[in-house]
């Protein structure tokens, strides 16, 4: 796309008054700063499930949970009849397990938003481990708090850009990779 078509969309996107103080320097300079912050949705459903899953069940034992939660979720009976009329033994499989878990976060995203909660992987995460009316009421208990920020740091952990790798390159077995990049070739004389 030019530069002038891209300027006449944006310009239909607002007032004339408007569009000329936003070609100003100042307001460019403003927009710059604005795109160098992340946005507050970062963050995606899979890495939210993959945290529960981590907090849940990080060893995707088959225990059954003091509650009857069971799977790498941790899902319980209620939870898993609420979204499907499969046997609740099926929470157990991995692949089933995953398709409730992101059912049942549609329907904690839908809850929040009902109740002008925002929707972040904190409340999630609450949502999550305390229920709909204990989050939505501050009734949630000081552990549920304290499961929702574990998610929460997770999410935040796994989104964060990552640094560069420092030193060497090393194998997946740890010894160094020579680095042959800046070194001269060797002639092979007798």
């Amino acid at each position: 796309m030019t530069r002038e078509a891209l300027a006449f969309w944006w310009k239909g996107r607002f007032s004339d008054e408007l569009w000329q103080r936003m070609r100003s320097p100042w307001c460019g300079l403003v927009l710059l700063s604005l795109a160098a912050v992340p946005t507050a949705l970062a963050w995606e459903r899979a890495d939210v499930l993959s945290a529960i899953h981590q907090v849940e069940n990080p060893f995707n034992t088959l225990r059954v949970g003091s509650r009857g939660e069971l799977g790498p979720f941790q899902i319980r009976p209620i939870v898993w009849n609420t979204h499907t009329q499969k046997p609740f033994p099926l929470a157990a499989d991995p692949v089933e397990a995953q398709i409730i878990a992101e059912l049942h976060y549609e329907w904690i995203k839908r809850g929040l938003e009902r109740n002008g909660m925002e929707v972040s992987p904190y409340h999630i995460g609450l949502v999550w481990n305390a229920g709909l009316n204990a989050t939505v009421n501050g009734r949630a208990t000081e552990f549920s708090r304290y499961y929702a920020q574990r998610v929460a740091n997770l999410v935040e952990y796994a989104t964060a850009p990552q640094p560069p790798p420092i030193g060497p390159a090393t194998t997946t077995t740890g010894s160094v990779v020579a680095d042959n990049s800046s070194t001269p070739p060797v002639a092979n004389h007798p």
